[in-house]
């Protein structure tokens, strides 16, 4: 079943002897813990009647897809006349974006198979909301879950649940009040629709859910009310997060549980007194290899000096005060080493202008190119 107000299954698998079903996260919360959440809240508090009729339209529209399923491969074989059986504040979620599904299809048969359970075994569902032919294991078809889908209405609008007495009166023939009879705000068409689909007998009562969603959409648009997503998403959201905190708390105090059950479970830890010194030592050698290697990297590099022709910084001479210094002047023309010839020690008078005699054996000088008076200025 595939529709946007169904929890459908994603897959079906089997682990350990245990089936299990894949279906997606509906982010909210079930119209029961909601229900519950608002009356704690707010004891005197009621569901609004725009968001009541919004809920229970889209539950209609699910079930009806549940309804219509059809068999074989691609879905074109005859009906297989699914009975959801269980439909109940508990079974309707309803999402944080104002979308409610109907759920659990976990007692839903095809008609096929209803004759014989209800010869064989006990009615399944829940008994405040089973519907007369259920609760009497006669045959039961589609019309005993808009009976079911009327309860839930019911008790949204008045405010107060349904006890299992009155469907039990409603199959002795006995008819279940109005809401209107607890609560005489409800609009008239409002319960009208309700009345209708808890009609004792099922041949009374809408013939498919989708008939009743439409008569429940014209009747609330009749009073004026905006059947809106947004605001069940309102309504929504502000009991669900109530409900969500208080799972939230549930669930860390039971990973607490597992955390302090573990740690009981666990081999305890070698003491800290006899792990000190292990540590000192595997840092002494530690210490110990870094400057074993620091030592040969030095001497690996005096013997990569010494054989390149230069002498290490403590043995290198010093030069003599006699001898001039080596001019060294970067140009691209590669020229080979010439000695320093000597020159006449300068006068005193001329000592602080003129500059150093330098070898006239120095690398001939070119002629600057035409374009440069300068040889350095490339």
């Amino acid at each position: 079943i595939h529709h946007t107000n169904v929890v459908d299954v994603i897959d079906l698998g089997e682990e350990g002897g245990t089936v299990y079903q894949v279906m997606p996260l509906v982010e909210g919360d079930s119209l029961a813990r909601l229900l519950h959440a608002m009356t704690e809240a707010a004891p005197s508090s009621k569901v609004p009647r725009s968001v009541a009729a919004r809920i229970v339209v889209d539950t209609l529209r699910g079930l009806h897809a549940a309804h219509e399923t059809r068999g074989g491969r691609d879905g074109d074989g005859p009906p297989l006349g699914i009975v959801h059986r269980d439909v109940s504040p508990q079974n309707i979620l309803v999402g944080i974006d104002g979308v409610a599904k109907i759920a659990d299809f976990g007692v839903a048969q095809v008609t096929a198979s209803l004759a014989e359970e209800a010869a064989s075994g006990a009615p399944k569902g829940k008994l405040s909301y089973m519907s007369p032919e259920q609760l009497a294991k006669g045959d039961v078809d589609r019309r005993s879950d808009l009976f079911s889908a009327g309860i839930v209405l019911w008790e949204l609008l008045a405010g107060v649940r349904l006890t299992p007495v009155a469907a039990k009166r409603a199959r002795a023939g006995e008819p279940i009040a109005s809401p209107r009879a607890l609560d005489a705000t409800v609009p008239a068409p409002l319960a009208d629709v309700v009345m209708l689909a808890l009609a004792a007998t099922a041949a009374d009562r809408y013939a498919t859910a989708d008939a009743m969603a439409d008569a429940l959409e014209s009747a609330a648009r009749g009073c004026g009310l905006a059947l809106s997503t947004k605001e069940v998403a309102s309504w929504a959201a502000t009991h669900a997060t109530k409900t969500l905190t208080r799972r939230r708390e549930q669930l860390a105090e039971a990973l607490g549980t597992i955390a302090a059950a573990a740690t009981a479970s666990e081999v305890p830890p070698k003491s800290t007194v006899t792990s000190r010194p292990r540590a000192l030592v595997l840092g002494a050698v530690a210490a110990a290899a870094f400057v074993v290697l620091a030592g040969a990297a030095v001497a690996a590099a005096t013997a990569f000096r010494s054989t390149n022709g230069q002498h290490p910084a403590s043995t290198r001479p010093i030069p003599r005060t006699d001898e001039a210094p080596q001019v060294v002047v970067s140009t691209s023309l590669v020229v080979p080493p010439a000695p320093i010839a000597s020159a006449p020690a300068p006068s005193s008078s001329t000592a602080s202008s003129a500059p150093p005699a330098v070898s006239a054996a120095r690398a001939p000088k070119r002629a600057p190119h035409p374009k440069f008076a300068n040889p350095y200025a490339r």
